[in-house]
C-alpha cells in the first residue's frame, strides 16, 4: 500500500528476486544486486514480480540532513558486505540505546554512504495498461513482446502504444525488452546458470548472438 515516513528514509536491500518501487515521479525495477533508497516524506509503494526476499532498515533524517544526494529516490548497487551487515542488524534487532549496537549501526550507515548508484536500472511504465504488458513480459521473459497483439488488446494503434511506452520509460519497446532480458541474464549467470541455459531462458536461439548482446550492456 502507498505510504510515507515523515522523518525516516527507507532502505530496502534485495537478497533474492526483484521488486518494483513506485513513487509519484519514478517507477523502477530493482534486482538482487541492487538496493532501494526512499527518502523521508516520499509517498511510495513497492511490489514483487516473483518469489523474493529482502531486508528493510530505516535511517533517521538527522544523519543525512546536509546531504542533497539522500533526498532523492534511487537504486543503489549492493555488495556482499552490505547484504550481510543489513541482515545482521535486522536479525539482531539492535538496541540503539546500547553503545555496541550504535557502533554497528554507524558502520552500516558508513557503508550505505559509499554505495554507488546502480549502473543499470529498468524504468517501469506507470500507465496501468503498460504495466500489465511489462509485468507479463517479465514473468515470461523468453516470449517476445508483440506490439500488434498488445495494441489490439488495449484498443490503440501500434504507433500510439509505442509512443506512450517511450514517453513513460525513455526507451522503445524493443530497447526496454532487451534491457529486461539482459538484467534477467545477469542474475541467472550470477546464480551459476550456464551461458547456454541463460540464453535459452531469455529467448535466444543462438548463444553467440546472446553473448554479443550481453557484452554490449
Amino acid at each position: 500500500s502507498w505510504h510515507e515516513h515523515p522523518s525516516w528514509a527507507e532502505f530496502v536491500i534485495l537478497l533474492s528476486g526483484s521488486a518494483v518501487i513506485e513513487t509519484a515521479k519514478l517507477n523502477f525495477l530493482a534486482n538482487e544486486s541492487q538496493c532501494i533508497w526512499i527518502p523521508p516524506r516520499t509517498n511510495h509503494t513497492f511490489y514483487t514480480l516473483e518469489a523474493s526476499a529482502n531486508r528493510t532498515i530505516f535511517v533517521h533524517e538527522s544523519l543525512f540532513k546536509d546531504s542533497e544526494r539522500f533526498y532523492s529516490c534511487q537504486i543503489l548497487s549492493s555488495t556482499a558486505l552490505l547484504k550481510e551487515l543489513v541482515k545482521t542488524i535486522v536479525d539482531w534487532n539492535l538496541n540503539l540505546q546500547d553503545e555496541k549496537d550504535r557502533r554497528m549501526a554507524h558502520v552500516i550507515w558508513d557503508v550505505i554512504q559509499r554505495s554507488e548508484p546502480a549502473m543499470t536500472g529498468i524504468t517501469m511504465p506507470r500507465n496501468s495498461k503498460l504495466q500489465k504488458l511489462a509485468n507479463q513480459f517479465l514473468e515470461n521473459i523468453e516470449e517476445p513482446i508483440s506490439i500488434d497483439e498488445w495494441s489490439k488488446e488495449f484498443g490503440m494503434s501500434s504507433k500510439t502504444l509505442s509512443r506512450v511506452f517511450f514517453r513513460e520509460t525513455g526507451m522503445t519497446i524493443g530497447q526496454w525488452e532487451q534491457r529486461a532480458k539482459m538484467d534477467h541474464a545477469y542474475r541467472q549467470l550470477r546464480n551459476g546458470e550456464s551461458v547456454t541455459d541463460t540464453a535459452l531462458a531469455c529467448g535466444y536461439l543462438s548463444v553467440s548472438s546472446f553473448i554479443t548482446t550481453f557484452k554490449k550492456q
